[in-house]
């Protein structure tokens, strides 16, 4: 164990409203951790410490609740290599992703069940204690236990759940056969034979609607505390800490009773604040958790790649001078080659960029440690403005092909409010204008789980003058309208943070670029139309998703509307369809679909195009455009 680490003292949480107990380390330097899978080698941690940086959160989603023992062995083998270098070491694993978990769920009957009566078959009742202790106290015994002999900091958890029916337990509570006839029993109560799905309205009849939930509550918060108990048991200066534990879900209010006190806070890693940095949002939970008596201490997280360079600094900074910390989603983003990376991973701006962004904050860090509280920063926040961080992503590289419209396609009007594919991360679409013709976008960032942060954009005419741009709301769509003189092309390029966004263009003609990285789909992909050129007799077409548990089913669709093909998928990270197309079906319009897999749950899923087809995809038939040949 490394000297030292174990030292205790006392972090005011807020203006003294509460006061909490963490290694003095995270006191004196506070967080800085770099979120990784554990995949990169020992430069990379070399790399993280020469910029200043001092906590790994490694992701090890193979060590399943069976505890193999390579993976044990891999956690041992970054202990060693925190030790050598001096970083502090907190082990992530998944509460529920790998096929251990799934073969123990099947040894059991119960499931979470919400209020309609519906039972998730993959998803597990957020009461059930043998889940629970199976799942997460087995594992944190373990690295207690690690602690001992090897550089072990602290235990985190990722509470999404890869490869259930979602990734989150539920809000509205559970419903199932043991959690309504164990409530009835605490309350000394029989309980009513009624079925899952009249259960939430039975409760609301007996006004014990709020009680239920806070029995649930209070029964997730005592299992987390028995199993802090038993954690620490083995080493009580263990540091626990819990991804996503600021949602606003019961479970995760049971989770912040049960897993912290004021001697030992539990850390609350958001992912919430990905997206927007430092804003109020931080500054608002630590005096939150500060009022709620220091169980709780707050660490905010930051996606590089959501943020140009010169905004890093400034929110690392304040984030980390504000609460116990931050750490950085992902590092992975500045470890592999930048061609390798996927649109989730890959920068707006160099590696070095980010590196020397990073460091900066980190040595402001270190002079306001060593200056103490009184210490006034020169670093501020920086939001770039619109059009900056639209000009900095990879969609606003100039158009080299000419297109034209699908010889003899008969465009149709689009309702603007009709469904419409939404994108996570940078997108261009491409509008072929005709003089006088009456143009009508409207676009919106759509709000996933608690993230914040909005999307902006930038609406260029010929020679890339700027028509117009701005940022996307949360709260209404945006909504342009514009009447071109001249007949030309427009690009329409927006740009996301963690929140995906759509675009409903109504114009005669209008393409969603596809990226040569693929393109970034969350949660909803309408039909879309594509070309395949003539002289293309086969060609293929690729899905992949973000995580285990996350799947994606393509189909695509022949000219006649039959199914060319399907894939799916549910058997790996990524689905392959290889397609044909006979001499009629060349120099014709496809069409293709993205959706849920037949098991998982569709969120973040990649679409690759053959590089044989015309990377654009139009949400009608007649809108399509075509490269000129």
């Amino acid at each position: 164990m490394r000297e030292g680490a174990s030292v205790l003292v006392a972090l005011t949480v807020l203006c003294g409203c509460a006061v909490a107990e963490l290694p003095e380390w995270i006191q004196r330097e506070r967080i800085r951790g770099a979120y990784f899978h554990n995949n990169l080698g020992r430069d990379h941690l070399e790399a993280l410490k020469a910029n200043g940086c001092n906590t790994l959160l490694t992701k090890f989603a193979q060590l399943s609740i069976d505890l193999p023992p390579e993976a044990v062995e891999r956690v041992k083998l970054y202990a060693q290599w925190s030790e050598e270098l001096g970083l502090h070491f907190l082990p992530i694993v998944n509460l529920l992703g790998g096929s251990p978990e799934r073969k123990y769920l099947a040894t059991t009957k119960r499931r979470e069940t919400d209020a309609k009566g519906r039972v998730y078959a993959k998803t597990p009742c957020p009461l059930d204690r043998g889940f629970w202790q199976a799942a997460y106290e087995k594992r944190g015994k373990l690295m207690a236990s690690l602690s001992q002999d090897c550089a072990i900091d602290g235990f985190v958890l990722d509470p999404e759940m890869y490869g259930a029916d979602h990734t989150i337990f539920g809000g509205g509570g559970c419903f199932c056969d043991e959690c309504f006839r164990e409530f009835y029993q605490a309350q000394g109560l029989q309980a009513p034979d009624v079925p899952a799905a009249e259960r939430a309205q039975a409760l609301k009849a007996a006004k014990l609607e709020r009680k239920y939930r806070e029995w649930q509550i209070d029964t997730v918060a005592q299992m987390a505390a028995e199993s802090r108990k038993a954690i620490h048991a083995i080493n009580p200066r263990l540091v626990l800490g819990v991804l996503l534990l600021d949602y606003d879900v019961w479970c995760m209010d049971g989770w912040r009773r049960g897993l912290g006190t004021a001697a030992s806070p539990v850390i609350a890693f958001s992912e919430i604040t990905y997206g927007s940095g430092y804003t109020k949002y931080v500054d608002d939970q630590v005096k939150l958790y500060g009022e709620q008596g220091g169980r709780i201490v707050f660490c905010p997280g930051l996606w590089l790649n959501k943020f140009l360079a010169q905004e890093v600094p400034g929110h690392l900074y304040e984030m980390a001078a504000h609460s116990a910390g931050y750490w950085l989603y992902t590092t992975y983003s500045l470890a592999r080659p930048p061609e390798k990376l996927s649109a989730g991973y890959a920068l707006p701006e160099t590696q070095e960029a980010y590196w020397a962004a990073i460091k900066r904050a980190n040595e402001e860090l270190d002079r306001r440690a060593a200056a103490g509280p009184g210490y006034r920063s020169r670093l501020k926040v920086e939001n770039a403005p619109a059009m900056e961080r639209v000009q900095a992503a990879g969609v606003h590289k100039p158009l080299v092909e000419k297109l034209k419209p699908v010889p003899g396609a008969e465009p149709e009007p689009r309702d603007l409010k009709a469904p419409a594919t939404q994108v996570r991360g940078s997108a261009r679409y491409l509008i072929q204008a005709e003089a006088g013709e009456r143009i009508r976008i409207r676009m919106k960032s759509v709000k996933l789980g608690n993230y914040q942060d909005e999307g902006a954009y930038a609406l260029l005419a010929r020679a890339r003058k700027v028509v117009k741009s701005g940022e996307l709301s949360l709260q209404r769509a945006t909504e342009v309208a514009l009447e071109p003189k001249q007949a030309g092309l427009y690009e329409l390029l927006v740009l996301g943070r963690s929140n995906p966004f759509y675009a409903a263009i109504d114009a005669r003609h209008a393409v969603l670029e596809v990226p040569a990285k693929g393109l970034h789909l969350l949660a909803k992909c309408t039909r879309m139309y594509f070309w395949v050129p003539a002289g293309v007799s086969s060609f293929e077409m690729k899905v992949s998703g973000t995580g285990a548990g996350e799947t994606a089913k393509l189909t695509v669709y022949r000219p006649t509307g039959e199914v060319a093909g399907e894939a799916d998928t549910e058997g790996g990270p990524k689905a392959e369809l290889r397609l044909t197309a006979a001499p009629e079906e060349q120099s014709a319009v496809w069409s293709l679909v993205v959706e849920k897999g037949k098991e998982g749950i569709f969120e973040d899923a990649t679409l690759h195009v053959d590089p044989k087809i015309p990377p654009y995809l139009s949400d009608r038939p007649g809108a399509l455009l075509v490269p000129e040949e």
